[in-house]
């Protein structure tokens, strides 16, 4: 039953097979070259900075974001940017000439129709603690069974544009480069140690407009010599859960800590994973959750973050860059790799912090860190095994990669 779902699913695609020839066909301008990120639903993540420092610096190149948002459309056309929908006539007929495509999750960020022989770019969404593309085992379908194998293999055949094949993929230092290349299953030649766009932001090498300057002018108030403290839960399969009433978030407790320690709390759940919210009953001065609605990109608001609570997310690899605290929460451990993700690291050895098994220890570890901060050179040696720039320019670097094989 399975297989014929499988089938049917992909019948589809057949449709299609004529426009990805057809763009294999048409030339390609050097200069044009398409955007897009997490499954054309967004505007954030690698493609954005990159987008945006190819706009400020680089004139010559056309760049163009593709969308099946149209509020991501409006955002961008309001900034005076080009965007389209994916599956527009223009958003097609651009990506049949662009000679690059620029993406964070996957071709399925564009339209993966109309870019035949085009250059792929890999940004990708974060250094690898969890295991990911052709290293999960516990969801990659493409390890399961001799006769799914050999489907697949004849389903590459036919519709090559369903197959993420990339020019390169850019990486944070050469470890992480090697975990991406067998994830990606492209060889380690086509690891580019770049450092990630994104992180341009957190070293104040970049500028970029952000839903976040509004939050904290609405909340300068509360902000106002204040410490900020974040909390990021990251993805789970298991949508059970409440990370929050399951472990112990007392409201009233933890906005008397806040007012006590004169600091603020904001966290906001993964767009993909509803588990970590949302809080009922906020004290809007203390506690702020953050819709993703309207705070689709967080890294600005890292920058003004203090203090990071965290449990499987790679963006603490990203925050390292900016040598501040940070508090590890991984609740449900044990449950997480069982039934989400495996990891490529034993993850006592990599998190350079302390752990909390519950948000009362959350709380003691905060009240320590405040009056004394131990665990520094920890982070220091992690950040410098992960993370070999910290000098703002790795959107400058990325750019350099995409012109010398659009040259070769």
């Amino acid at each position: 039953m399975r297989i014929i779902i499988k089938i049917i699913k992909y019948s589809a695609h057949f449709f299609f097979i004529p426009l990805y020839w057809i763009s294999w066909l048409i030339p390609k301008n050097k200069k044009l070259w398409i955007f897009g990120a997490w499954f054309g639903r967004r505007f954030s993540d690698n493609a954005k900075y990159l987008f945006q420092y190819v706009l400020d610096n680089h004139p010559e190149i056309r760049a163009i974001w593709l969308s099946r948002s149209r509020e991501v459309i409006e955002i961008i056309r309001k900034h005076g940017h080009e965007a389209y929908m994916a599956n527009s006539f223009k958003g097609i007929l651009f990506s049949c000439r662009a000679s690059c495509i620029v993406v964070c999750q996957g071709l399925v960020d564009v339209n993966r129709y109309a870019i035949g022989r085009a250059k792929k770019v890999q940004l990708w969404h974060g250094t690898p603690l969890k295991k990911i593309g052709s290293d999960d085992f516990l969801h990659n379908v493409k390890k399961r069974g001799s006769l799914m194998i050999f489907l697949r293999k004849i389903r590459d055949i036919i519709l090559p544009f369903l197959v993420d094949r990339f020019s390169f993929v850019i990486a944070t230092s050469v470890e992480a480069g090697a975990n991406l290349a067998t994830a990606f299953e492209v060889p380690e030649s086509r690891i580019r140690v770049t450092g990630y766009p994104r992180n341009d932001v957190l070293l104040g090498n970049c500028s970029i407009y952000s839903e976040v300057d509004l939050w904290r002018k609405k909340n300068e108030r509360y902000l106002a010599n204040r410490k900020i403290i974040g909390y990021l839960p990251t993805f789970r399969d298991n949508r059970s859960i409440d990370l929050f009433a399951d472990y112990g978030f007392a409201e009233r407790e933890v906005r008397g800590f806040l007012e006590n320690h004169q600091a603020v709390f904001w966290t906001k759940a993964h767009f993909m994973d509803k588990s970590a919210g949302p809080l009922v009953e906020i004290d809007s001065s203390t506690i702020f959750f953050l819709p993703d609605e309207n705070y689709s990109d967080i890294y600005p608001l890292l920058k003004l973050t203090d203090i990071l609570i965290i449990d499987y997310s790679s963006v603490y690899f990203d925050f390292l860059l900016l040598c501040r605290p940070i508090i590890f929460a991984p609740f449900d451990i044990e449950d997480y790799m069982n039934k989400s993700r495996k990891l490529y690291y034993d993850y006592d050895t990599v998190t350079p912090g302390p752990k909390a098994k519950n948000w009362q220890e959350v709380l003691n570890l905060i009240d320590k860190i405040l009056k004394k901060d131990k665990w520094e050179k920890a982070r220091e040696e992690v950040c410098n095994r992960f993370n070999k720039f910290r000098d703002g320019n790795s959107s400058s670097r990325v750019f350099k990669e995409i012109m010398r094989i659009l040259e070769s």
